[in-house]
């Protein structure tokens, strides 16, 4: 059985390292972030693959993700993405990242 404390500090020592990037070269981080992001949902039960399993989240949470996701698609496809775009998915995935942070620290 693992600690459930133990995803929670691999998570933060994550974004930890991403946080300097998404502010500084978000095109580059926003993958990363993103990738972290939908990891810690799928280990929450919240997603399954792409599905949405649980109203676990905030749907406007959920719905930034899914508009995120698209930004940091488009930035791994090469395609020229606004630096207002890349600023908002980097925030919405930093809002939805603290929201899981916390509800993990309840359980």
């Amino acid at each position: 059985m693992v600690e459930p404390g133990l995803d929670r500090h691999e998570w933060e020592s994550e974004w930890q390292d991403l946080e300097p990037a998404l502010h500084e070269t978000p095109e580059e981080a926003l993958p990363d972030a993103r990738d972290l992001v939908q990891r810690m949902l799928e280990e929450l039960s919240v997603l399954d693959g792409e599905q949405v399993t649980t109203n676990g989240v905030d749907p406007e949470l959920m719905a930034g993700f899914t508009a995120a996701s698209e930004v940091a698609r488009r930035v791994e496809l090469g395609q020229d993405v606004d630096r207002g775009d890349l600023d908002s998915a980097a925030g919405t995935l930093r809002a939805l990242y603290e929201h899981l942070i916390a509800e993990r620290a309840a359980t």
